[in-house]
């Protein structure tokens, strides 16, 4: 069926140039043979790849495969580096907040908002507990806000999860906890 279609587009080509001179003939001609010795080398080179393919599993036996259950790994690194690194937990822990992205779940204002907010609070932390829940006092709201998000792609993909269960959930920015900063936090508790 290919090769059907192949004879008819290349006739349509020699017909074509056949038609508008005697030396565009020749040159159909000459064009169409170059087109079969390149589709008659695609086929030959795909054959000898295929062969390669065997023979190389055939000269790689089992029982010459490397054994994976043992052994070690020595980094060797300028020592720098663990100076630069250093620097940066000491920078973390002194600042260890960043720009980034939370998500407000509850704003409230008025008399009795700052217990209504605890109150949302403890529920939102007890219905997702993976997720890290902020009270934040933001003249004149008392607002719960979650997560710990360095883009607003990474804050969407929490988003659609919560507005199933609060659909007046929103992005916004703030100020998050470094990553590295929780990771020694959670080292030293």
């Amino acid at each position: 069926m290919i090769l059907n279609k192949v004879l008819n587009i290349t006739q349509n080509i020699l017909f074509e140039w056949a038609v508008y001179s005697p030396v565009g003939l020749w040159h159909s001609i000459f064009a169409f043979m170059k087109f079969l010795m390149f589709l008659g080398s695609c086929f030959i080179s795909s054959l000898f790849v295929q062969g390669q393919e065997a023979e190389l599993w055939a000269l790689y036996p089992e029982s010459k495969k490397a054994d994976r259950t043992g052994g070690s790994v020595i980094l060797e690194y300028p020592m720098h580096l663990e100076l630069v690194d250093s620097l940066y937990v000491a920078q973390m822990k002194k600042h260890p907040e960043l720009n980034g992205f939370r998500i407000m779940v509850f704003r409230e204002s008025g008399a009795n908002s700052r217990t209504i907010a605890r109150r949302f609070m403890l529920e939102f932390s007890g219905s997702n507990p993976e997720i890290p829940v902020y009270l934040k006092w933001q003249s004149p709201h008392w607002e719960v806000r979650c997560g710990n998000y360095r883009s607003r792609l990474e804050a969407s993909k929490t988003l659609m999860a919560i507005r199933k269960r609060y659909p007046g959930a929103f992005i916004t920015r703030d100020k998050i906890d470094s990553p590295i900063y929780l990771d020694l936090k959670t080292k030293e508790d």
